[in-house]
């Protein structure tokens, strides 16, 4: 694996955690989010013990200072990751190329979570699963940084607001990127974790340190073995 690439992940990993950290302790101070069904409340997005577990509470100035400090590493690594993926090419073994593979994508997660018996053929490195989730990283963290800065900045960029409708819809689409990135997190550290289990722990390896992973070098072409002019 390149070592921009690991090293672009690995910036990508600390800084979205320090802004999903940092964005929680801002969030404490005014949490409104809820799920209610028929006028009743179902689940507050975040019980009072799920901020006293994680320590989160009163640390609003902490939190809005890692925030406004680490996105700017957030914003440049993911440009450069993406302006990567699109130099190199390798865009094109993470964008599903057809309709069918959203079907795909579905009956894989159902195979990962042990309801369907078989999952459906995989061509090239990535499942179908794994390609929507990862071309939508670029699209959430594009996301994430327009309603950020729309909030962040009301008055000064009152276009990207405008964008958005209000000041409620661009920090509810913020709120909703936060998940989603969680949510992304928690599938692909367990999606990880699965093969790690199932095939060896060489992706890790190759990830971290650079080491050879025996996946990718299988999903490579064998190179064109030219004849040999004495014995041809």
């Amino acid at each position: 694996m390149p070592a921009a690439l690991r090293l672009l992940h690995l910036v990508g990993i600390f800084s979205l955690g320090l802004m999903l950290w940092s964005g929680l302790l801002i969030y404490w101070a005014h949490d409104p989010y809820r799920i209610t069904v028929l006028g009743y409340e179902v689940f507050h997005f975040f019980p009072k013990g799920f901020y006293q577990f994680l320590g989160a509470e009163r640390k609003l100035a902490q939190g809005m200072g890692w925030h406004f400090a680490v996105q700017w590493i957030f914003m440049a690594n993911g440009l450069l990751y993406t302006g990567w993926l699109w130099v190199s090419g390798r865009w094109r073994d993470l964008a599903p190329r057809r309709w069918g593979e959203l079907a795909d994508a579905v009956h894989v997660a159902l195979h990962d979570v042990g309801l369907r018996k078989q999952a459906p053929p995989q061509t090239g490195r990535y499942n179908a699963a794994q390609k929507l989730a990862y071309a939508s990283i670029p699209l959430l963290g594009a996301m994430a940084t327009l309603s950020g800065w729309a909030i962040y900045k009301p008055v000064q960029i009152g276009w990207l607001l405008g964008l958005f409708g209000n000041y409620e819809n661009a920090r509810l689409v913020h709120f909703c990127t936060a998940l989603a990135f969680t949510g992304f997190i928690g599938i692909h550290v367990a999606q990880v974790l699965r093969q790690a289990l199932q095939t060896g722990w060489g992706h890790l390896g190759a990830m971290f340190l650079g080491t050879a992973d025996p996946a990718e070098d299988q999903a490579r072409p064998a190179p064109h073995a030219e004849p040999d002019p004495l014995t041809a």
